[in-house]
Order: structure tokens, then sequence, then C-alpha cells
């Protein structure tokens, strides 16, 4: 059946008060796993996680964001009766045929989630005594956040040493939902790799909860060796390509680990920071890029634009939050610099 039709039967089937495989009082079959290529790595997909994203793309209104995100997709993933029959009292009759519209029109891309830490320098110059630091989680090229709660761990590691900077961080805003800043002064010359690990984000919209282990990696006045060291996060990318002073266009790869071992054939997703908004994907696959791991866990990726890239390097967790199932993400953010004129 095409993804159009679907969606639209999807539609009916909600707003008449039925269940999506049939009438109210049949036997709710759950939704069957969709396998992707990662070994063991299984997501649920709802078919009405497409409108959710369009309607928040193209319109972006918090009161459609409360009732969209907090109870209709809470009622589909539930199918519960009830909770159809007041999910569809929500939606007057204009507003269903509006959305049935959009499912007959417009293509339903899927939003990658990267957390992230994005510092005011990657290379810090001399002169420059301080760094600033910025957390939070969002889809990164569309530039629509999510709130990110204070983090269960952020440090920083430097020569084998770590050092905690959970109690710097102040709260901020990024993409105007909640997130957060600090400070951080070099003691001297070197790497520094910031780390951070968040509790666990619910998503409706997949039935799951996520976590994002990231990591990105700042040079104190263009100091640093052991840029290939992990620094033992459940999961994390590892550079095999010097994570600071690349141009753009320049070839980037990390090995993904798991545990400490090598993740084989993991899926990486690559996005762009699209800071401003200056840029538009030509058709919406494109705005998430994506590899796979060989057989030792590395992956290779080349990018085109100056500024910062994230990658996100993603498997499933071998337990469950609420009984849903944890992706778990390692996440790194490099930064590439354009030729200097003279």
């Amino acid at each position: 059946m095409p993804p159009q039709a679907a969606y639209l039967r999807g539609l009916s089937n909600l707003f008449s008060g039925e269940r999506r495989h049939g009438p109210a009082d049949a036997p709710s079959p759950a939704p069957k796993p969709v396998p992707s290529l990662t070994p063991g790595r299984t997501v649920q997909k709802y078919e009405f996680h497409a409108l959710y994203l369009t309607v928040l793309r193209f319109f972006n209104y918090k009161h459609l964001q409360a009732i969209i995100s907090n109870q209709m997709l809470d009622k589909l993933t539930n199918h519960g009766e009830n909770r159809m029959n007041r999910t569809a009292a929500l939606f007057p009759g204009f507003l269903v045929t509006f959305f049935l519209g959009l499912a007959l029109a417009l293509p339903f891309p899927a939003l990658a989630h990267f957390g992230m830490i994005i510092p005011s320098e990657s290379i810090l110059p001399q002169g420059q005594k301080s760094v600033e630091l910025t957390l939070s989680f969002s889809h990164p090229f569309e530039g629509q956040g999510m709130d990110l709660v204070k983090p269960k761990m952020f440090k920083v590691f430097h020569d084998g040493e770590s050092e905690d900077l959970l109690g710097a961080l102040k709260p901020a805003k990024v993409m105007d939902h909640a997130a957060w800043k600090a400070g951080y002064q070099p003691k001297r010359p070197g790497m520094y790799i910031f780390a951070m690990e968040p509790e666990a984000y619910p998503e409706p919209a997949e039935d799951n909860y996520i976590i994002h282990y990231t990591k990105t990696v700042v040079s104190a006045y263009d100091e640093g060796e052991a840029w290939n060291t992990p620094v033992g996060l459940k999961t994390e990318i590892v550079p095999l390509t010097r994570p600071w002073g690349n141009y753009a266009g320049n070839t980037f790869q990390g090995i993904v680990l798991m545990d400490g071992k090598p993740a084989p054939y993991t899926r990486v997703e690559v996005e762009y920071y699209n800071r401003n908004g200056q840029f538009k994907a030509p058709h919406d696959c494109m705005v998430t890029q994506e590899v796979l791991c060989d057989g030792n866990g590395v992956f290779t990726v080349s990018m085109p634009l100056p500024g910062w890239w994230g990658f996100a390097a993603l498997n499933d967790a071998d337990y469950k939050i609420e009984g849903k199932d944890v992706e778990l993400g390692a996440v790194l953010w490099i930064e590439l610099k354009p030729f200097a004129t003279k």
C-alpha cells in the first residue's frame, strides 16, 4: 500500500473511533518492528510519526505541538479506544480535512535526533583564555529543538584525567527549548574532550527512549595528540581523523565503540548544524545523510560545507526502560574551516 494511502486509512480509523487494524471491538495486534541493517537494532515505526513531523515542520505552533505530541501520539501508541475517542474530539472537522490533504500532498521526513555540544571555538587561539560550551538536543539541520533536562554527566578529559563540570552548567535556550551552557578555562595547552551523558529522553513517536552520549574536542592553542583515545563512555565514536583543524570538503573517519569494543555495521547518521537556517535540502532524504560502518566498526564520510557536523552512531541498548526499547547514540561533533584569504 502506498504511504499516502496508509496515512489516510490510519487517519480515517482514528477519527471514526476505530483502530488502525480494524473496528473498535476487534483485537489490535502490536505494530510490527522494522529491522534495520544494524545487527540487533530494531525500532518501532508508526505511520502517524510522519504526519506529526510534517505538521510541526510547517507550523511549529506551540498549541499544535501540545495537542499533537503530548496527546495525539500518546493515543496512537497506546491504542486505547477511549483515548482514541478523546483525541478525535480535539480536532474539528476542518482540521481533519486539512491533515488529510497534507497526507496526500506532502512528503514525510523522519528527522534525526542529535545530542549536541557546540563550543565557541574548536581551536582556542592564543590570547583567548576560555571556551564556552552549549549543550542541547535537537534536529540540527531543520532547527527544531527538544528540551534537554540537566545531564547526568558532563565532564572534560585531558591527558588521561577527567574533571566534573556538571556544577558549572547554567540554564540556556537553544531553538526556543531548554539547554545548558558552561564556561571552561584550559589549564595548559593541549586537547580537551568534552562529554555528556543525558537523562533518557522519551520519544512517543517511536515508542522508545533515547540516550545520546555526546562528545566534542577542543584544541587549546593548536596542541593535542592523543585524539584517537576513547574516554570510556557506554558508546562513543573514536576519531581516526584528527577531529579539529579540518578544511571543508575533508573526509572524516571514526570507529564506533559499544562497551569499549568495535560495533560492526552500525548505522551512522550525519547532519549539518544549519545554525542560521540559510540552507535547504533539495530533498527531504538529504537532511540527514547515512553511512554504515564496516565489519570493524569504521565509517567514512566527506562533508562539503564549513561549520559544525554531527555524527550519531545508533544501536539498541541491552536493557529497557519502563518496558520500552532504548536507543543508544554515540555522537561526535567536529568543525570544518574554510580556507582563509590573504
